[in-house]
């Protein structure tokens, strides 16, 4: 069967679902995208399937590449790097007769790609009707990504949006409606003395989403005799990683009364003997850990200091400088082929300045905080490993087996907890992929899908470390490491944690066998349970339920 007409039984089938199974209409237009990743409609479709099943921010990625296509397919004629296979293939698959692909099921359709063989002056030009429905698929990604981003809460990401998109579509009521919305919300919020940082990020779900497969049952047997494979081995026998009961929690203070009994089924580590006070029980290393310091520059690999007489650098480059030839070989096994000569300066440069998908759908995008900054860092080190290692990111040690989310409960759903951002979770991944040369359409469907990256991003903002520079106060390092992730967090730790090139636990009191070890996520000097629950928010996912936490709370509401 010709890929245009597999394309549009897909299509047909998935609009037929939508509104019943919008699940399998999301899984039916993926397949579509599959074999024709340049369809700008098939993106758009996909969006509205998003919305359906409620993740906006995915129908914001979707969104976004259809908005990008759309251009590329007005240009084809310009020598467009995605244009002419895009336009061949949008062309075909409207030029199907609907009564060819009423019949037959379309989970038997092979997805092999077929490539498109020709030049830019064998295809005619793009008709007026043609480019009528171009940007009309244009004004719709348009409102579908300001309408999600006002869902989510990123009030001045959707004003910035609708703003620069009226003055391409003057006449479209719809995004008029957005502007005029998101412009009273943005005006109320400045005169409360909310700041435009906090306006422009909003909220989304931590999910682990039904396609998900890569996901492990983290409190299986199986799962738990694996891990304690690492932890014994990194804490010396210290420690072993049992299945745990934790409070469930929630964002809202007010309602954690209500939600107080209940617990989830969690992951902890555990002493397996008495352990004295001040005394190294643990020591990990990871090579999933990036810095961002200018100056007095670390190990590439592990981040710890450089002896300026004995370093070694990459033989086809003098970007980055290694510790240890043990340090420079592991990075060429397992990561820095990808990244070795790519320019990656766009992740530190301010997002404080204007990112406009109407003027400039490819605008540079950039990291809005230091902390940001290193967390793209930390999703590019993972995807170049995913690349340099030729696996899917999802299954690389140690983001397989870090938390990010729970599977969905049942309704109602918890609120959404994990921020989310216009320039950090679309632009600033857009980009990555483009200097990693990865096709952010084709090749990424299936490895570098947008759930793919804020699965990570989720993974990372729950369970990375942070060092800061002790003069700045700033962030500078930042690491994943699988068996630290493990401990749980509590604001009367017994662990205290410090990270050069490994990360080590240090006692702080007496632990007894048998003891639940834990460790604490920001700095417990901080006396006021309210900024502590503040700062706990984005990794924790909820307000903290620590006995601290609770005590405190009570004596001073």
């Amino acid at each position: 069967m010709l890929p245009e007409k597999r394309v549009a039984r897909l299509v047909q089938q998935a609009d037929t679902s939508l509104t019943t199974d919008p699940l399998r209409s999301r899984n039916l237009l993926t397949d579509a995208l599959a074999i024709s990743p340049y369809d700008p409609d098939l993106w758009q479709q996909r969006a509205i399937a998003h919305v359906k099943l409620g993740y906006p921010d995915l129908a914001i990625g979707d969104a976004y590449r259809a908005l990008l296509l759309v251009q590329e397919l007005l240009e084809a004629h310009e020598e467009s790097e995605f244009g002419f296979i895009g336009l061949v293939a949008w062309r075909g698959r409207r030029a199907q007769p609907k009564d060819t692909f009423a019949t037959g099921d379309a989970d038997e359709v092979s997805n092999e790609v077929e490539e498109t063989e020709g030049d830019y002056e064998s295809i005619p030009e793009i008709t007026e009707v043609e480019d009528k429905d171009l940007k009309q698929t244009d004004v719709f990604a348009r409102r579908l990504i300001c309408s999600s981003l006002l869902e989510i809460g990123c009030l001045l990401d959707a004003w910035e949006q609708a703003d620069t998109s009226l003055k391409v579509y003057p006449e479209d009521e719809e995004l008029r409606k957005i502007y005029q919305e998101t412009d009273e919300k943005v005006k109320q919020g400045r005169e409360k003395g909310v700041s435009d940082f906090q306006l422009r990020e909003g909220e989304v779900a931590r999910v682990i989403y039904p396609w998900n497969t890569f996901e492990p049952d983290r409190t299986s047997d199986e799962t738990v005799g694996h891990l304690n494979t690492f932890v014994t081995k990194a804490s010396s026998g210290n420690f072993e990683v049992k299945v745990t009961e934790l409070p469930m929690l929630v964002p809202d203070a007010k309602e954690e009364g209500k939600v107080i009994t209940k617990t989830s089924r969690q992951l902890g580590v555990y002493a397996t003997k008495d352990l004295p006070k001040d005394t190294q029980v643990f020591s990990e290393r990871s090579i999933l850990t990036v810095n961002n310091r200018l100056f007095d520059p670390l190990c590439d690999c592990c981040n710890g200091p450089l002896d300026p007489l004995n370093t070694f650098s990459c033989d086809n480059c003098d970007d980055v400088m290694f510790c240890s030839t043990t340090c420079k070989d592991e990075a060429t096994e397992k990561y820095h082929p990808s990244l070795c000569g790519i320019d990656i300066d766009f992740l530190f440069k301010s997002a404080h300045t204007r990112h406009s998908v109407a003027n400039d759908a490819s605008a540079t995008a950039s990291s809005s905080t230091p902390t940001k900054a290193l967390y793209s860092l930390l999703l590019l080190r993972t995807l170049a490993m995913a690349l340099t290692q030729d696996v899917n990111p999802l299954e690389i040690l140690p983001v397989k087996y870090l938390y990010g989310s729970s599977p969905p409960p049942p309704p109602p759903q918890k609120p959404p907890t994990l921020p989310f951002t216009f320039p950090d979770n679309i632009l600033s991944v857009f980009h990555i992929l483009t200097r990693l040369e990865v096709d952010p359409f084709k090749v990424s469907l299936h490895t570098f899908d947008i759930w793919h990256t804020l699965t990570i991003h989720s993974k990372i903002l729950g369970t990375a470390s942070a060092r800061h520079n002790p003069t700045s106060g700033q962030p500078e390092v930042a690491a994943l490491h699988l068996c630290y992730s493990l401990v749980n967090h509590d604001c009367e730790p017994c662990l205290m944690w410090e990270c050069q090139s490994e990360m080590k636990f240090r006692t702080l009191r007496e632990v007894k066998e048998g003891e639940e070890v834990r460790d604490c996520y920001t700095d417990p000097r901080i006396e006021s349970w309210k900024k502590r629950r503040e700062w706990l928010m984005g990794s924790l996912g909820g307000g903290c339920r620590c006995g601290r936490c609770v005590r405190e709370s009570e004596a001073d509401p």
